[in-house]
């Protein structure tokens, strides 16, 4: 394995080796770039097959905008995928992230309309619980722009994961 041998890691050994920023949506269609982009909170010095006890966790969310009338305009289902809770035989009590993706279910944008969405990783990854027993933790944020010819507007959800499976998501 890599650099921990016991002695656990430092604030820098946590990175991303996945992607910083992808398409989820662009020009009112799921963005192809969605189906393969992800990213991670893992120690930089261990190899991905030396970490085990990987879980998976999925949750779901809509984003509607209507016009006056009280008619759906913008009708797009969100999913995200992700894997907690990685460790290795050195550090038994870690707790890492791994494959956080974020893509679309569906999407419907009716005619005058416009939706474009992208995912960008917020900062570096860190970690909670001391350099033996690290809790990753990264952030996400899933930036939508949307409106019309005449009115445009940009919603913002942050997404907040950590190893031990929690994830906060925060619109606004």
């Amino acid at each position: 394995m890599g650099k921990p041998k016991g002695g656990g890691i430092s604030a820098g050994d946590i990175i991303n080796a996945g992607n910083a920023v992808w398409g989820i949506v662009k020009d009112n269609k799921p963005s192809s770039a969605a189906k393969s982009a992800w990213c991670s909170a893992t120690p930089k010095s261990v190899k991905m097959v030396d970490i085990d006890g990987w879980r998976h966790a999925s949750d779901r969310w809509n984003f509607t905008i209507e016009n006056l009338y009280g008619i759906k305009c913008i009708e797009c289902n969100f999913v995200l995928d992700y894997s907690y809770g990685g460790y290795t035989a050195d550090m038994p009590d870690a707790r890492f992230l791994n494959d956080i993706r974020v893509g679309v279910g569906s999407c419907v944008v009716e005619w005058g309309y416009e939706l474009n969405a992208n995912a960008t990783v917020v900062g570096r990854p860190t970690f909670s619980g001391g350099n033996t027993k690290p809790v990753s933790r990264l952030a996400l944020d899933v930036v939508l722009n949307y409106g019309t010819v005449l009115r445009s507007a940009m919603y913002t959800y942050r997404l907040t994961f950590e190893g031990n499976g929690k994830c906060v998501r925060r619109g606004g």
